[in-house]
């Protein structure tokens, strides 16, 4: 076997053990920081239904002013499987989607993408929380890159 053939195996077997690390943690732990609870949860609770919107009167103004996407699929991630740690996995779905993009966009292969982005501390945290700011950024990262593949 060449030398190269082991360090793509070696690198696709890295990239698969980060990506499923990150899944499990996402899909175990409970989101404890402020933001989480603070407005995520409640948002994306509020949209789908899981609780009243009457609960969270005090926020009215934060909710029409925030945008809300990510709170969208927070609350169908929580609604449909009934655990308030799939909100978590909004972000690690971005993140593989922006694998899928660049593969089939880029020709970039999913374990120098996985490798290349979980090397960020920043992007770890935000794949693995309840953070929208991933998604967001991830959509924007994508429009950019195909702006500059049409011109």
């Amino acid at each position: 076997m060449k030398t190269t053939n082991k360090l793509e195996i070696t690198l696709k077997a890295i990239a698969f053990f980060i990506t499923i690390s990150i899944f499990i943690k996402g899909w175990i732990d409970v989101d404890g920081t402020y933001d989480a609870w603070g407005y995520h949860l409640p948002f994306a609770a509020r949209i789908w239904g899981i609780v009243p919107g009457e609960q969270f009167i005090h926020m009215e103004e934060r909710f029409r002013g925030f945008p809300l996407l990510g709170q969208f699929f927070q609350g169908f991630l929580w609604l449909i499987t009934q655990r308030v740690q799939s909100a978590n996995l909004v972000g690690f779905g971005s993140l593989i989607l922006y694998g899928y993009f660049l593969k089939t966009y880029f020709k970039v292969p999913y374990y120098l993408t996985a490798i290349a982005l979980l090397g960020v501390p920043l992007i770890q945290a935000h794949a693995v929380n309840c953070y929208v700011d991933l998604l967001a950024n991830i959509f924007l990262a994508m429009s950019i890159m195909m702006a500059y593949v049409l011109f």
